[in-house]
């Protein structure tokens, strides 16, 4: 295996709780949040759907979207050093006070375990329902993003803008984290770039391949170092596919056009390795498994064997 230099000094590794398990069983799933803890791993990325349209399951391989925030508030109580991502949270489907509260509160309720996954949203359909402009989601991200972090920051908060404004208010508790909440930018393109340079701890990009997103990471790094701040900090994400099933498959077809889809049905150790090695190569620091499965004892003992055979080869 070969060494990378800085992404391969600072490596940990995620999994995404993708499909929800249906029905949702709760203290299964707080069984998992233990074990995976135990193992090692360093976070668990919770994707966000609100409103969906009827029949709308088959396209997003779910039925159930349980809100991620009160999922990550009951599998911190069962965690010691698990981080907790929503992600990628829709920010123009969140009222951006509250949900600011909501984070905070609970970045406190997980000593400090929160890391917020950001994105404007690709689902058109889910907007309509939702009343909320989808021609204007990049816009309302920006705004929303720069508003929380007045909040979580400001002594007296003060915002302006035209989605959202307040003054002369008090905003306590701030975030455990100072100066805030992580903030880890989704997407890809102009917008997401310009806010990993400005407010965020990193990049989870949706689009690319391994080439492409080894230039896209050197740029990165550029630009924060450009923007005054440590690039060897940022989080910089790719994906280990363990396995993959068609409705996985169906469910990431909003970005399959721009996104190579050669997955592997089962990968072996050694081809597990090999494709770490080659996001480690690309530059990624976080690395978020994913793997097919029917019961969550199959997503557990997937994440063990990656845990107990692949993730030692990086130590």
């Amino acid at each position: 295996m070969t060494r990378h230099g800085p992404a391969t000094e600072r490596l940990e590794f995620g999994f995404m709780l993708y499909p929800y398990p249906d029905p949702l069983l709760w203290p299964q799933l707080g069984d998992l949040a233990a074990t995976v803890d135990d193992l090692g791993y360093f976070a668990v990325f919770f994707p966000e759907h609100v409103l969906p349209p009827t029949g709308a399951e088959a396209h997003l391989a779910n039925r159930d979207w349980p809100d991620s925030l009160t999922l990550a508030a009951f599998m911190a109580a069962r965690t010691r050093r698990l981080r907790f991502v929503p992600g990628v949270s829709v920010l123009p489907y969140h009222p951006p006070v509250q949900y600011a509260k909501q984070l905070a509160t609970l970045d406190h309720v997980s000593g400090g375990r929160v890391i917020l996954g950001v994105g404007a949203g690709w689902y058109e359909e889910e907007f309509d329902r939702l009343g909320i402009p989808f021609s204007e989601r990049s816009a309302i991200t920006d705004e929303y993003l720069a508003a929380m972090v007045e909040l979580w920051t400001a002594e007296r908060p003060t915002f302006a803008g035209r989605h959202i404004a307040f003054e002369d208010v008090s905003f306590e508790p701030k975030p455990l984290q100072r100066p805030h909440i992580p903030l880890l930018i989704g997407g890809s393109g102009k917008a997401p770039a310009r806010r990993v340079a400005t407010y965020g701890s990193g990049w989870y990009p949706m689009t690319g391949t391994t080439a492409e997103r080894k230039a896209a990471f050197a740029a990165m790094r550029d630009a924060a170092r450009r923007a005054g701040r440590d690039p060897d900090e940022l989080w910089l994400v790719g994906n280990c596919y363990m396995s993959i099933e068609p409705a996985q498959e169906r469910a990431g077809s909003h970005v399959a056009a721009r996104r190579p889809r050669e997955r592997p049905a089962a990968a072996s150790v050694p081809e597990l390795v090999a494709q770490v090695d080659e996001q480690v190569g690309a530059g990624a620091n976080l690395i978020i498994v994913r793997t097919a499965w029917d019961a969550l004892s199959d997503l557990t003992a997937a994440l063990r064997r990656f845990a107990e055979d692949v993730m030692p080869r990086f130590r």
